[in-house]
């Protein structure tokens, strides 16, 4: 299956190597899970990028950054089931953040199951309310509103999990590890309770 995703901005790759360095570790559980991404990004390099990681860049804007209409116009948002949204593009500039927020809005809007990786976050961000499930380290989940149906904190032995109801699971999940495929049992149909136990030691 492959997956949308939206991480740290390309521009942003060769200026910072400890945020790549953690922008690959999150690609490689994906890989590992057997997802491959498809990126939806822009900026010097995208290009060069994309051909080093061997992804397909039908959706990247070499100099820019995708603009709304090419979002609209130009993102085949129906031959996908899933947006990845990393906490690289938290680390970022308004600009790109105005972007993200506005691809989480349109693949919502066009069926899109939505993701966002929350770890390390501290300030709310546009694609925050947009994604249909969060997660973050913490003993407290972030509040589920907008789209949100499920929004999941990590700690230590426990995970919180919020959503149509509030319950503790007992168990460890290595988040950066298991997500990928904790995502892709819920979207194969799993309940949440049959995905954890698959991704963790309940």
């Amino acid at each position: 299956m492959s997956v949308l995703y939206i991480g740290l901005p390309f521009s942003q790759w060769e200026a910072d190597e400890a945020l790549k360095r953690d922008e690959e570790k999150r690609i490689a559980s994906f890989q590992r899970a057997g997802l491959s991404l498809v990126p939806v990004n822009g900026g010097a390099g995208s290009s060069r990028i994309c051909r080093h990681y061997g992804w397909d860049d039908s959706f990247v804007c070499e100099n820019e950054l995708p603009d709304e209409e090419f979002l609209t116009d130009h993102v085949f948002w129906e031959d996908y089931m899933l947006l990845y949204i990393s906490p690289g593009a938290a680390r970022s500039d308004a600009s790109y953040q105005q972007f993200a927020g506005q691809a989480a809005r349109i693949g919502a809007d066009n069926g899109m199951f939505v993701a966002a990786d929350l770890c390390g976050v501290t300030e709310p961000v546009p694609w925050q309310h947009q994604a249909h499930i969060i997660w973050r380290r913490g003993a407290e989940p972030f509040p589920c509103e907008g789209n949100c149906r499920l929004s999941l904190a990590f700690d230590g032995q426990q995970i919180h999990v919020a959503g149509m109801k509030e319950k503790v699971y007992h168990g460890t999940i290595a988040t950066r590890e298991t997500m990928p495929a904790f995502l892709q049992s819920l979207l194969h149909g799993a309940t949440l309770e049959e995905a954890l136990q698959a991704e963790t030691e309940i």
